[in-house]
C-alpha cells in the first residue's frame, strides 16, 4: 500500500502588534508575521497525483492568506486558534517584567498529541493481539490520555482567549499593500505602527 505523503505551502505577511502586559500593565510592541499554512496529502505513487496535491496546497494558501490574516487582526476573540497557529512575533516578552502574554502559547501540544495518537493506534493493536501483555495496555491508555490532553489544551486556550479582557489582546496592523486593499474592500482599515501603539495606550 502506498505511503501517504503530505505537502504543505505557506504565505507569510509582515505585521506588527502592540499589547498591554496583563501582569505589570506595560505597553509593548513587536514586529513579526502572520503565516497561513495549508496542507494536503496523497497516497498515490503517480507523480501527476502528487504534483496535483502539491499544487492544491499552494492554491489554498494563496487563496486564503488574506482572509486568515484579517480574521486574526480584527477578530482575535473569535479566531483564537488561528491566532495561536499563525501569529508569530519576534519578541513577546514584556519589556519590563519579561513575562509572555497568555495569548502567546506554543504549539508543542499539537506534536505531543499527534504522536500520542499514533502510538495509541500501534499499542492498541499490540494490546488486542497480545492481551496477556499488560505493558501494551498501559502504553495504550497513557497515549489516549496524551491525545485527550491535546484536545483539552486547545479547548482551554479558546475559552481563555474568549474570556480575556480585550485590552490584553494584541492590536495588530500591517502595511502590506495587498492586505491593506483586501481590508478596505471589506470596509476595514489597518492601523499603522503608531496607530496600534496609540490604541493600546487608550486602554
Amino acid at each position: 500500500m502506498p505511503k501517504k505523503q503530505f505537502y504543505s505551502s505557506s504565505v507569510s505577511v509582515p505585521v506588527y502588534a502592540a499589547w498591554k502586559c496583563r501582569f505589570c500593565k506595560t505597553n509593548n510592541f513587536s514586529a513579526g508575521f502572520i503565516i497561513c499554512k495549508r496542507e494536503t496529502s496523497s497516497s498515490s505513487w503517480r507523480i501527476k497525483k502528487q504534483e496535483e496535491a502539491r499544487k492544491l496546497a499552494s492554491v489554498l494558501a494563496q487563496n486564503e492568506w488574506k482572509q486568515n490574516a484579517i480574521d486574526i487582526i480584527f477578530s482575535p476573540k473569535f479566531a483564537p486558534q488561528k491566532m495561536r497557529e499563525s501569529l508569530s512575533l519576534n519578541n513577546t516578552r514584556c519589556s519590563r517584567c519579561k513575562l509572555k502574554p497568555r495569548w502567546d502559547r506554543g504549539l508543542g501540544y499539537q506534536l505531543f498529541s499527534s504522536m500520542s495518537f499514533g502510538f495509541a493506534l500501534i499499542s492498541g493493536f499490540v494490546a488486542v493481539i497480545t492481551p496477556v501483555f499488560p505493558v501494551a495496555w498501559l502504553i495504550f491508555f497513557l497515549c489516549v490520555l496524551g491525545t485527550l490532553y491535546g484536545f483539552i489544551n486547545a479547548k482551554a486556550y479558546k475559552k481563555a482567549i474568549q474570556r480575556m479582557d480585550i485590552k490584553f489582546l494584541p492590536v495588530i496592523g500591517s502595511q502590506n499593500e495587498e492586505l491593506v486593499a483586501f481590508a478596505e474592500g471589506q470596509g476595514k482599515s489597518l492601523l499603522s505602527p503608531e496607530g496600534v501603539i496609540d490604541a493600546v495606550k487608550r486602554y
